[in-house]
């Protein structure tokens, strides 16, 4: 079959190594299976391969919102300019603010404990950083509440259960 491509770009200070710009996963499923890696090599800045990664994490999947405002999060902490955010995952300033507004409400722990949720939209997560604005929730307390939960565990019902247990107070 036809191999979905690993960028990589020049180690800074090593020559003749490279640091993987995407396809980290695809690496180490060939190295366990004792398969070569083809990777494209580009000399890129940090600016670029953030940008290649966010577009390719774009291309590859549908992200879900949370996905992608947990890697909006984590762009604008490591000092990236929100116009740079909006570029790497093709969004516009009004989304970039509400994602913000979601992650800067929700802690990542929580965020983390519920996971990817596919399921779950913009205006839900809105809805539900609004209720943690009132009833702050932890990781710890995330967990005990999911713990407790009817039903099969799946990213869309640890945040429903969430969801219903802020709802309930």
């Amino acid at each position: 079959g036809q191999q979905v491509p690993v960028l990589v770009r020049p180690h800074p200070q090593t020559p003749g190594r490279y640091r993987i710009v995407y396809g980290r996963r695809r690496v180490l499923a060939l190295r366990d299976l004792g398969q070569p890696v083809k990777a494209l090599v580009r000399d890129l800045d940090d600016l670029d391969a953030i940008l290649a990664q966010g577009q390719e994490n774009t291309a590859r999947r549908d992200l879900s919102f949370i996905e992608k405002a947990n890697f909006a999060r984590q762009m604008v902490e490591a000092g990236y300019e929100r116009r740079i955010v909006c570029d790497a995952l093709s969004i516009d300033k009004t989304l970039i603010s509400r994602m913000l507004s979601v992650t800067d409400r929700v802690p990542v722990g929580v965020i983390e404990v519920i996971g990817a949720a596919p399921g779950i939209g913009r205006e839900r997560w809105l809805a539900f950083a609004g209720l943690l604005a009132a009833e702050p929730l932890d990781p710890e307390t995330a967990r005990g509440i999911i713990a407790v939960s009817p039903g099969p565990l799946t990213p869309d019902s640890r945040f429903e259960s969430l969801d219903a247990w802020l709802r309930s107070r």
